[in-house]
């Protein structure tokens, strides 16, 4: 009598599962909540902000623009040359988002140059696209840093280990096709594309929405600055 109650109530657990498993899903379709970490995107997004993420605009084309900010899973190169995993309990995590299922790192920066973007970075003077200074009201500091050609991207990826991928390319630094070049406004402590380079942009998790804590604030706008406190 014991056992069949408790079959009875694994099956329940397991059919109540079941049926808000896609609830899960098509709602990180559409938006989720993510923590900041680290101070990479500092002064803009600070250590503990709560933010959501939206991922509707992947349908209207606005996903990838230029200035926005952006979540997304990192390329191999950066990872040691690990990808995403396709263990079903890592896929379940990443569909669903519960935190007792394994997970991949994900990065937060804001876009830079798009599809077709040159970029240049001067130190001390700015970032440079297609020729153009491009004003920069989020950020603290200047890069302490040169970017000119392909050949000076290169750093510590997050094993220690050195990195450069386009090493003795001198060619400019134009963004390819599906592409997307991002820096974290902290310009001078992250690891971004001047050290991993372009990222593809089916890696986007979602674009940042709106900030719930420590206050609401919505972050969605190209170029978008927090205010000065």
């Amino acid at each position: 009598m014991i056992a069949t109650k408790i079959i009875k109530t694994i099956l329940i657990c397991i059919a109540f599962e079941l049926a808000i498993l896609p609830g899960f899903c098509l709602m990180r379709t559409f938006a989720q909540a993510r923590f900041i970490p680290s101070e990479s995107m500092a002064p803009t997004l600070q250590i503990g902000d709560r933010i959501v993420l939206e991922n509707v605009s992947r349908f209207t084309g606005k996903l990838v623009e230029r200035g926005s900010i952006v979540v997304f899973y990192p390329p191999p190169i950066e990872l040691a040359g690990k990808d995403l995993s396709f263990d079903p309990l890592t896929v379940l995590g990443r569909a669903t988002g519960f935190p007792f299922l394994p997970y991949e790192p994900a990065f937060v920066k804001r876009i830079i140059g798009v599809e077709g973007d040159t970029i240049r970075i001067e130190q001390g003077k700015g970032v440079f696209v297609n020729d153009k200074l491009i004003d920069e009201p989020y950020v603290s500091e200047p890069a302490n840093y040169e970017l000119d050609t392909m050949a000076d991207i290169g750093g510590r990826a997050t094993d220690g280990s050195r990195i450069q991928p386009y090493k003795d390319d001198t060619k400019p630094i134009v963004v390819p096709k599906g592409m997307m070049f991002v820096l974290g406004d902290n310009r001078n402590n992250s690891e971004d594309s001047r050290v991993f380079g372009f990222v593809a942009t089916d890696r986007i998790i979602g674009r940042a929405w709106f900030m719930f804590l420590p206050h609401m604030a919505y972050i969605h706008a190209p170029a978008w600055t927090r205010p000065r406190e």
